[in-house]
């Protein structure tokens, strides 16, 4: 048992499932959890809203899929409601300023997760016992609000082994990424829908490595250390203000020097840092989603996109127009003169135009589009997953 060892202990979690995830990447990573025996938590979303998660009909198919793995061991965890944010509330985990839940009023809260429960037991013909937050923020309304509906466990918080808060158990989650650690219970948090195939094969080539190390959720309960629980004592239940402010200092700090390493000459490493910190700005005035802020010198693809649209002559006089536009920096660097940006977000639309005031930038997505004389789509598509037939017939 690995209560009775000192070696770190991890543990899978698969958040943002729903019918219209990257089918490709959830099923290559069920592969090799499957043969490495490994049993992670599903983060299945009743009833998905949130188009950036993709659109799509929750079938008999899709239920089925989902009964068939809770047969093979995993955790189906309710994550969420509709997965759409409604405040600027950080919560008690404090790691984003946006929540599809925290800062509502009890009774709202309530509603929404009986709902999503309802939803899941209805399909799954199974009690749900586990919640899993969208963007890792909920408050003591929405604990208060879980323990009346019959839930005994979240998978969040900061520490180094399982601990009760909230007339809850908490499974603490740390990781974004597979990282080998000497001991504690780790949770690793995996979005597969914005994986790459060689992230995945870093998963895969962890598993391989420490697959003995990798545990149930059920059996991480097990372990427990009063030491280690001071970790989450400290963090959240003492006075939070200073900490967080310090906390923010230190990142405001730290990740533009990390990030700036990796990209090339000090010019640019320069550049960057200064956008970063102007997007940082903007992120706490308008409260778009963090990861807008990293700026184009930290992300190659963007100037691989203009460059790409801007060698052909003809884009001098022709439209782009970009789906997902974010921040709007990708349009920025276009020399056409017509460019729009569509996103879903209504801070980030506001943030841009602020930012980036050379292009035109609208609410929407694909379904706003239509109508537009259009030479040039930009979007990530894996996102959206418009079949090649159907983003044809946009363009003029």
């Amino acid at each position: 048992m690995h209560t009775k060892t000192k070696k770190a202990g991890y543990i899978f979690r698969i958040d943002d499932v729903t019918p219209g995830m990257n089918r490709d990447n959830f099923l290559r990573l069920e592969k090799i959890f499957d043969t490495y025996a490994i049993k992670p938590i599903i983060g299945l979303v009743p009833d998905n809203q949130d188009r950036q998660l993709g659109l799509a009909e929750y079938t008999a198919e899709f239920w089925e899929k989902m009964r068939s793995l809770e047969e093979k061991g995993r955790i189906i965890a309710q994550h969420g409601y509709q997965h759409l944010y409604t405040t600027h509330n950080s919560g008690i985990i404090a790691l984003n300023n946006y929540s599809e839940f925290a800062g509502l009023p009890y009774k709202e809260q309530y509603e929404k997760i009986k709902k999503g429960k309802e939803i899941l037991e209805k399909h799954l013909k199974k009690e749900i016992k586990w919640r899993m937050a969208p963007a890792h923020s909920f408050d003591k309304n929405t604990c208060k609000a879980l323990k009346e509906l019959e839930f005994e466990y979240i998978t969040d918080g900061i520490a180094l082994s399982p601990f009760s808060r909230e007339g809850l158990k908490w499974l603490p989650q740390q990781l974004r990424k597979p990282i080998k650690k000497r001991n504690g219970i780790w949770t690793i948090c995996l979005h597969p829908n914005s994986y790459s195939p060689a992230f995945i094969d870093n998963i895969e080539a962890f598993c391989k490595a420490e697959s003995q190390h990798c545990i149930n959720a059920i059996e991480s309960l097990n372990y427990s250390s009063p030491r280690r629980k001071s970790v989450f004592f400290y963090r959240f239940y003492a006075e939070q203000k200073l900490y967080r402010g310090l906390l923010q200092i230190k990142n405001l700090i730290t990740f533009p020097y990390r990030k700036s390493k990796e990209c090339g000459s000090f010019l640019t490493r320069l550049r960057g840092s200064a956008r970063y910190l102007r997007h940082y700005l903007a992120y706490k005035r308008y409260h778009f989603d963090r990861w807008h802020i990293l700026p184009a010198e930290w992300r190659p693809y963007v100037a691989y996109v203009a460059e790409t649209i801007n060698s052909d002559d003809k884009s001098r006089k022709g439209t782009v127009l970009e789906i997902g536009c974010g921040l709007g920096e990708i349009l920025s660097k276009i020399k056409s003169p017509n460019k729009y940006g569509f996103d879903t977000a209504p801070e980030v639309i506001n943030a841009a135009k602020k930012l980036y005031p050379s292009s035109n930038y609208s609410v929407g997505s694909f379904d706003t589009i239509k109508g537009y004389k259009i030479d040039y789509l930009i979007t990530v598509n894996f996102i959206h997953a418009i079949p090649p037939e159907e983003l044809k017939s946009y363009y003029a």
